[in-house]
This record gives structure tokens, sequence and C-alpha cells, in this order.
């Protein structure tokens, strides 16, 4: 059982977010009723293996600055990426820290330079997704408002099953480890114990601003893990 903390996501509002994920399955579905905290019914999706189901259900109950930082957390963590997926991922973390429209339209070069195939890629693109620039209607996306949340569920889902090395893992018990391990990450955001920095970072007195280096959040640790089949998210 993962020890999970209490989430301030209301338990009545439960039934109603399934019901809006197209992509959750119905036995996910019978497991969330909308008695029970998001932390509990995170706790029972993942008792019976279905973390894809349970990532899904947290991208679409946090708000969509939480969630983006959620997958910025998760993407750090998993130590995947190249130098264009590094930048990338920076640039999501300074819409997060300063969420204005220029921040997002940054998103669609970022996401381009990455590759919209690699999880910092798909994250960027969703930030730049929600802007004002961006298109009304995209192919085979959601209307504006509600564009982020399986965007960033597809960003966790890619990180959790591509190792530091950017090769696929094919143990599908490490990938279910590193998806309770991003569960437990967002449980965290969703609560308010992991939150991104309120305003973007000062430099120091006697040093000259770097206004081409966006702030970036305390990096956690990134474990060594080996390399699992991907999953069907589609």
């Amino acid at each position: 059982m993962i020890d999970y903390v209490q989430s301030e996501v209301a338990p009545s509002a439960l039934g109603e977010i399934c019901r809006r994920i197209a992509d959750m399955s119905e036995e996910a579905r019978s497991f969330v009723d909308g008695r029970q905290s998001l932390a509990k019914s995170l706790d029972v999706l993942t008792g019976h293996r279905l973390h894809q189901d349970a990532v899904l259900l947290l991208a679409h109950a946090l708000t969509e600055q939480e969630a983006v930082w959620w997958a910025c957390r998760c993407l750090r963590d998993s130590g995947e990426g190249d130098a264009a997926s590094q930048a990338a991922l920076q640039a999501v973390e300074r819409w997060v820290t300063d969420p204005c429209e220029e921040h997002r339209r940054a998103g669609y070069q970022a996401a381009e330079a990455a590759g919209f195939g690699t999880a910092a890629g798909c994250l960027a693109f969703a930030i730049w997704s929600e802007c004002d620039a961006a298109p009304d209607a995209l192919p085979g996306q959601q209307p504006k408002g509600e564009r982020t949340a399986p965007m960033v569920a597809k960003a966790v889902l890619m990180a959790a099953v591509i190792d530091g090395r950017g090769e696929i893992i094919q143990d599908a018990e490490v990938i279910l480890g590193r998806l309770a391990r991003d569960i437990q990450l967002g449980i965290a955001v969703a609560d308010g114990s992991d939150r991104w920095p309120e305003r973007p970072l000062q430099p120091q007195a006697g040093t000259q601003p770097q206004p081409d280096q966006p702030p970036r959040p305390p990096v956690p640790p990134v474990e060594k893990r080996p390399t699992p089949k991907m999953l069907d998210w589609d």
C-alpha cells in the first residue's frame, strides 16, 4: 500500500472528473465513486495495478499550473533528456514560476527543438497549446482549456518508460515503480507540500542579471534505474 498524504481535492468532484477523461478505463471508473479522497482513490487504482489510470486522474484533478509543475518534477526525477529536452523543461518551469503569455508562447519553439515525441517536448507543447496564439482547433486535440491535462499525463507516462540513457525500459515492474513514485509526487503537489517558486529568482548582489537563463526549481537527485515496454496510452 502506498503511503499517500491527504489531498485537498474534494472527493465529490472525482466522479465527474473521471467521466470527463476519455482515455480512462471502465475498470478504473468503477473504483472511483466520489466518496473517497483523491489519495484513497489513487491507492485503490495502484493496488489494482491501474497506474496509468491513476496518472490520468491526477493530471485532470490538479489545476493547470499544479499539473504542469508535477510533470516537471516527474521529468526531473526520471533524468530523461538531452540538452534540447533539458532546455524545454526549463522553459516549462519558467512558465510555472511566471505563467504569462510570453512564456506560454515560448513553449512551442522549445517543444520543436526537443521533439514533440519526447516527454519534455510534449510538456512544452502543452503549455503553448493553451496560449492566445495557439489555434482554437488542432487535429486530434481537445478545445482550449482542456488540452493541458491529457498532455501532462502523456508526458509523465513517456518519462516513466524511458531511462536516463533514452532507452525504453523493458521491465514492467520497474515502470510501475517509477509511476508509483510519480503519483506520490503528484499528491505532494495536490496538498501543497511541493510547490514551485512563487516568483523568478533574483540575481545575487554584485552579479549581472541573466535574462536568457530562466529560474530553475530545486532539482531532485536522479536515481539510476535499469531500462519497460512502452505503455499504450493511445
